[in-house]
């Protein structure tokens, strides 16, 4: 025999299916091939595209994008359940990002000089910003997706870094997508046009994960 209050506690409730992994390795890569699809259909390829992969900047820009996604999709999935405890460790591979820009800054130092900076910096603002506004939208459209498809169900102890690492995979996949187009390869308009996106969408992520995931 069951207690009625008991019983009227647990009336309403409905049984929750577990987080599996494969869900959201599947959603996350929907929304990278979704992403470069809509990215060379709506803005299209660069034209010198076969001989840019070729060079130095392609690792530097395509491949440290992709490898930050590839890193925060990771750290988001190990954040989303309570037992997760995220140690320095986790983030070594953040220190890709300086390293590509170590990297391309000794290989190609013209690219980091005085004159880069105020000719592809200060002199790219209108190329910039649409750079700046398109990863923006883009990389919010991708993070509701994110939102509504994986982080609304989670359980994390950590939900604001939670929230931030969700929105660093979301600004990376586009500023990756995105590069397919964009042929502007300089390491200085890269790191500030494609970064400070990247980073409010973190900041955006991590301020929603604490008041919205909290449990």
């Amino acid at each position: 025999m069951s207690d009625p209050f008991i019983q009227g506690l647990v009336d309403d409730m409905s049984e929750v299916k577990p987080l599996a992994n494969k869900k959201l390795y599947g959603i996350t890569l929907a929304l990278l091939v979704l992403g470069s699809f809509l990215v060379l259909s709506l803005l299209g390829l660069r034209t010198d595209f076969f001989e840019f992969i070729k060079t130095l900047p392609a690792v530097f820009k395509n491949g440290t994008f992709f490898m930050l996604f590839a890193w925060a999709a990771w750290l988001t999935l190990k954040l989303s359940r309570p037992s997760t405890h995220i140690g320095v460790k986790h983030f070594v591979p953040a220190l890709l990002v300086p390293a590509g820009l170590a990297i391309t800054a000794f290989a190609e130092p013209s690219k980091f000089s005085i004159a880069a900076f105020e000719g592809k910096i200060l002199g790219m603002t209108s190329m910039g910003f649409h750079c700046s506004t398109t990863l923006m939208i883009g990389g919010l459209i991708t993070f509701g997706f994110l939102w509504n498809a994986w982080l609304k169900h989670t359980a994390s102890s950590q939900p604001a870094l939670l929230g931030m690492a969700a929105g660093v995979a979301s600004g990376s996949l586009t500023a990756f997508a995105y590069a397919f187009h964009c042929s502007s390869d300089y390491a200085l308009y890269v790191s500030v046009y494609y970064g400070i996106p990247i980073i409010m969408l973190a900041l955006i992520g991590g301020l929603l994960g604490r008041r919205k995931l909290a449990w």
